[in-house]
């Protein structure tokens, strides 16, 4: 049949010259090719799919090699150590040394969800809640802000397209909503979800900053759907947990296991945590290393707003190491990352703060 008979019966352009050589010849190949024995066919084109599929899980395995973590390394004076390099730097995952890819200086603006607890056990802390979220609003004036407040529910959740002047504006004039119930339960972990929804799509150095005493009795979200969603989500979680002296009374099981559910979420991001109870005589903080109470002679409203001003530090100026890992991941693998000397010898002086867990491949 001729090239001319194929267009017009299938209502097609008829070609001339050239064209139509090319058409000819294409057509023909495929005629030639259909009375190939059929065996020979299916062989050949299920040798190109399991090639071609072979092909794509070798690449997405590669990919997966690689990861790129946000790392802030802290002098004894809290602030950021500068001048780092791939050198400075030594990493295991599952008992297997890390490639140190490359190192690099991150100070771009961020996007920042303040999230307060607003339950009933909050109420003592309300105005430092209030006050330590204008305080990072207005010294942080590069990073973009939005809202979640919640008690036994999500009571306001407020997204980025708002101005910094109309968000402070709304925390300046929000009284304690749980005023006048203030029974009505703590729903931590699905604040913590409303975050993570306000922040899709990601962007690198997407950041949750937290006040909450960090008991909860009210969540629809579980803790094992919001650990899959903090590991999906590459944001860092800050949190800053004021406890009373007698806040563990009377609490249910759950409610009593304390800070230790939520400073394993904080680690496994890449982010930072303050524990602080208002004792008898002074304030205390809890310190990271030891984990022991340390008696400061400050505030409540001092410590929050000295913890505020060490968060946005390393909130919004990091180091952003590669990694490359001895193999795909097939489950969530602890990481072991050390900062080091010239003689890769483990500087004890400096606090890394950096995600200890990493996901599993796709």
């Amino acid at each position: 049949r001729s090239v001319n008979h194929i267009a017009k019966e299938d209502g097609g352009v008829i070609m001339t010259g050239r064209s139509t050589n090319v058409l000819s010849r294409s057509i023909s190949r495929i005629f030639t090719e259909a009375k190939k024995p059929a065996p020979f066919k299916l062989l050949f084109l299920l040798f190109v799919l399991v090639a071609t599929l072979c092909g794509s899980i070798q690449a997405q395995q590669d990919a997966c090699r690689y990861r790129t973590i946000a790392v802030n390394v802290l002098s004894e004076d809290v602030h950021l150590v500068e001048g780092l390099s791939t050198p400075n730097f030594r990493g295991k995952v599952h008992g297997h040394p890390v490639e140190i890819e490359s190192v690099n200086r991150d100070a771009d603006p961020r996007r920042i969800v303040i999230v307060l607890d607003a339950s009933g056990s909050m109420g003592e802390f309300w105005k430092l809640e209030v006050s330590a979220a204008e305080g990072l609003i207005s010294a942080d004036r590069c990073s973009s802000f939005a809202l979640v407040i919640f008690a036994g529910r999500i009571e306001h959740r407020i997204d980025f397209a708002q101005s910094r002047e109309k968000l402070s504006a709304l925390l300046a004039g929000i009284e304690w909503p749980s005023k006048d119930n203030p029974g009505g339960g703590t729903a931590l972990r699905d604040g913590l979800a409303a975050a993570l929804d306000l922040l899709l799509p990601a962007q690198s150095g997407d950041a949750i900053y937290l006040v909450s005493d960090v008991h909860d009795n009210a969540s629809k979200v579980s803790n094992s759907q919001l650990k899959e969603v903090v590991a999906n989500s590459g944001a860092r979680l800050f949190a800053l947990i004021p406890v009373e002296s007698t806040a563990l009374r009377g609490r249910t099981a759950e409610e009593a296991e304390g800070p230790e559910w939520l400073t394993g979420f904080v680690r496994a991001t890449g982010g930072d945590f303050t524990i602080f109870r208002l004792g008898i005589d002074s304030p205390a903080v809890y310190n990271l290393k030891p984990n022991v109470a340390v008696p400061i002679g400050r505030t409540g409203q001092q410590v929050m707003s000295l913890a505020t001003e060490g968060f946005d530090k390393e909130i919004t100026d990091f180091y952003r190491l590669t990694l490359k890992l001895p193999e795909p991941l097939d489950k969530p693998r602890e990481l072991d990352l050390d900062v080091v000397d010239a003689n890769r010898k483990k500087n004890n002086r400096w606090l890394i703060v950096y995600p200890h867990r990493l996901a599993a491949c796709p």
